[in-house]
């Protein structure tokens, strides 16, 4: 059976919502067959890959994700609604795959290590989601620690979480609320939402003082270490679409 043959050439082949339920139904066969659930999940990913491409090849397609641009509004709320889901259990993030762990694993060793090289009075994290990791690392380092993140559950996770440090609901496409030469380290990790905001550059450089540092990290599919761990596109249960400048993000219920 043929997807998309309406004849609208920009619609996406890959559906991420449908195949993880997809993924997720054939999971919980796996397991009333005491079959590797793991096992299953690879199996049925490469039958889906495969399938995908047959039908890119058959709709003379050039990709398999959707070409049309999508109004930043729209991806706004789409995150809103995300990261309401997503909040309370962002923490078990990394722990999603192997090659998520060891992505995660090696994210923080970095930062760790920046943290001693650039130890100082203000760090500051933009989207920092609800603080997992990040803030207790900047902490150890840091006489204070401020964190911006447009989700207000991810806010307040992180308030609770970490109750003597700073956590605002902000959009940053608004600018980042600090005074100019004041912060001595700006982090933005996996960044790939609301801290990729239009004047990033601009901004990080205004609040910076002289000899202060930036680390700044994105969702890359084309990554070396991600091309090495796995042999299809990323090991992060999302996908990057270069086509249209997005992420899709799968969430089961």
């Amino acid at each position: 059976m043929q997807k998309n043959g309406s004849g609208e050439t920009h619609l996406p082949i890959y559906l991420p919502q449908r195949e993880q339920e997809l993924l997720v139904r054939f999971r919980e066969k796996a397991k009333e067959k005491n079959v590797d659930p793991n096992m299953m999940d690879m199996l049925v990913s490469m039958l889906m890959s495969a399938a995908k491409f047959a039908q890119m090849d058959i709709l003379q397609r050039q990709t398999i994700l959707d070409t049309g641009q999508i109004q930043e509004d729209v991806l706004k709320s789409n995150l809103l609604v995300l990261t309401s889901l997503v909040a309370k259990v962002y923490d078990e993030y990394d722990h999603a795959s192997e090659g998520t762990h060891m992505e995660c694993t090696r994210e923080t060793e970095l930062l760790r290590g920046l943290t001693e090289l650039q130890k100082g009075g203000v760090a500051v994290n933009l989207g920092c989601a609800n603080g997992t990791q990040v803030t207790e690392i900047l902490s150890s380092g840091f006489q204070r620690v401020v964190g911006y993140d447009i989700s207000p559950e991810m806010v307040a996770c992180a308030k609770e979480k970490f109750p003597d440090n700073e956590f605002f609901v902000h959009d940053l496409d608004t600018g980042i609320t600090l005074e100019d030469e004041t912060v001595d380290l700006v982090v933005a990790n996996f960044g790939a939402a609301s801290e990729v905001c239009k004047d990033l550059w601009q901004e990080t450089s205004r609040i910076l003082r002289p000899g202060g540092r930036t680390y700044f990290s994105f969702y890359n599919q084309n990554a070396l270490i991600t091309r090495w761990w796995t042999p299809w596109s990323n090991s992060f249960c999302i996908t990057i679409n270069p086509h249209n400048d997005t992420i899709m993000v799968p969430v089961a219920g």
